[in-house]
């Protein structure tokens, strides 16, 4: 099938039901991969961040080019893996496929179940299509433009559609965050420039805040084995099927490829993504 500019809902529907299919086959070779004891320090420059990187990795992101270039030959994909040659901004493209191979390295190497493979389309520089797929369990998240969000546990046919939870500040807001907090930096000011988010509701997130260490928490006793929470992307997904109101990202290593799944994701549930100023 030949994708053109811009893509119509039969082509994103096309390419969202490929990427699902491949996702679900490199997960499965990953589980099979073996105990890994390589890790290397990799440096993005593009976000100037210093990340583990095993073979892994690189098996993962190396799969990922082989059976997208099989089947969409005329789009280009792009992995983390990739940064190095050119980076996201140098990578010249009006359509191509944006992947993190392995989201929560860390986690693959613990082998505790939460570890993702990303997959979006970015068309004119926005995700239009988006897939997060646990590495070690048949569940997931997707979305394409137009075709709404879902959620699937114990494969595809048991898929759900998936909506935001309406903001009504009033009855309590659940707030997470991802990445390091300083505990004199008031985080909630962030919000000010988000134009949804009046003073009222940027008060009512503040008082919210003792119990946002608590919510995390709770997603941590969901994985027993380590003290660590979850990928970020699942964090995301938890956003998109109203399970939390806002998630704060201060994660320094965040790069394009950790984000476009699951914007699209949580847009296509009437949700938003936004940087910390509000564009």
């Amino acid at each position: 099938m030949q994708v053109s500019l811009p893509t119509t809902e039969k082509d994103r529907e096309y390419i969202l039901q490929i990427y699902l299919d491949v996702l679900a086959r490199v997960s499965r070779r990953l589980r099979e991969f073996g105990e890994v004891t390589d890790i290397e320090a990799k440096h993005d420059k593009t976000i100037d961040y210093i990340s583990p990187l095993t073979k892994a990795d690189q098996f993962s992101s190396n799969t990922i080019h082989q059976e997208l270039k099989a089947i969409l030959k005329d789009i280009p994909t792009i992995t983390e893996e990739d940064v190095d040659a050119f980076g996201t901004k140098g990578f010249k493209h009006n359509i191509y496929n944006l992947a993190d191979p392995i989201d929560g390295t860390i986690h693959f190497l613990e082998n505790n179940g939460r570890p993702v493979i990303l997959l979006a389309l970015i068309e004119d520089g926005k995700p239009v299509v988006g897939v997060i797929q646990r590495i070690f369990k048949d569940e997931g998240y997707y979305a394409a433009q137009g075709l709404g969000a879902y959620k699937f546990e114990g494969g595809l046919k048991n898929s759900q559609r998936i909506h935001v939870k309406a903001f009504q500040p009033k009855n309590g807001v659940r707030v997470i965050h991802q990445g390091q907090y300083t505990a004199d930096e008031d985080i909630f000011n962030h919000f000010k420039n988000i134009k949804i988010i009046n003073k009222d509701e940027i008060d009512t997130l503040r008082s919210a805040h003792n119990a946002t260490e608590v919510e995390r928490k709770k997603i941590g006793q969901e994985y027993p084995s380590t003290g660590s929470y979850e990928v970020g992307a699942f964090m995301e997904g938890m956003i998109a099927e109203g399970k939390y109101d806002f998630l704060l990202n201060q994660n320094p290593g965040t790069g394009a490829w950790d984000t476009a799944a699951p914007q699209i994701l949580i847009e296509e549930a009437g949700g938003f993504l936004t940087n910390i100023d509000g564009t």
